[in-house]
């Protein structure tokens, strides 16, 4: 257990002077006054500086000058990391990659890639978030519609058996039987 102390503490609502964040196992434990901190407890200065929560980017199809959708060579771990060093430029501490409507092939790929970056790095991205492909083409927006799709069973299977990556799937629930996005939210899965 450790605080941090000597800095300013933006809460969301207010910022907290003569304050101090404590951290324990890990986790924040408790933002409290100085006075009240434990006796002997470590203490880490801030040195001034502010500390806020970071920023959490639930849709990003990329950044830092590269995309995660279209190619094979574009859904990379290589990827995923320099989102990842650009994000945190901007105080984004954590991301959902968006990979949009594309082929069941590169679907795959990205769900592997998804569980190989999270392995090397498991608190950036949240998960994987598939954005299609089951749209309306009527309101399908960039998407490819040589892409958009009705859900067949095998790729709704592999997903749900993926769900431990996959956090997320935006979907036309007018095109989607009930049973297929019951079965996607059992999983776990956002829909």
């Amino acid at each position: 257990m450790y605080a941090l102390t000597q800095g300013r503490i933006f809460t969301g609502h207010e910022i907290l002077d003569d304050h101090a964040l404590v951290v324990a196992n890990g986790l924040i434990d408790r933002v409290c006054p100085m006075a009240e901190l434990p006796p002997g407890i470590e203490q880490r200065s801030l040195n001034g500086a502010i500390l806020s929560p970071g920023f959490i980017d639930v849709q990003l199809n990329g950044c830092g000058g590269v995309q995660f959708n279209d190619t094979a060579e574009a859904v990379s771990v290589e990827t995923l990391e320099i989102m990842q060093k650009a994000n945190e430029k901007s105080g984004c501490t954590n991301f959902l990659p968006t990979l949009i409507t594309t082929s069941d092939e590169l679907m795959k790929q990205g769900i592997r890639v998804m569980r190989e970056y999270l392995e090397k790095h498991p608190h950036q991205a949240l998960g994987l978030h598939l954005e299609g492909p089951w749209l309306n083409l009527v309101k399908k927006g960039t998407h490819n519609p040589d892409f958009v799709r009705k859900p067949d069973a095998a790729l709704v299977d592999f997903l749900c058996d993926n769900a431990d990556v996959i956090t997320k799937v935006t979907l036309a629930p007018e095109m989607v039987p009930a049973d297929v996005i019951a079965k996607l939210a059992n999983a776990g899965i956002v829909v």
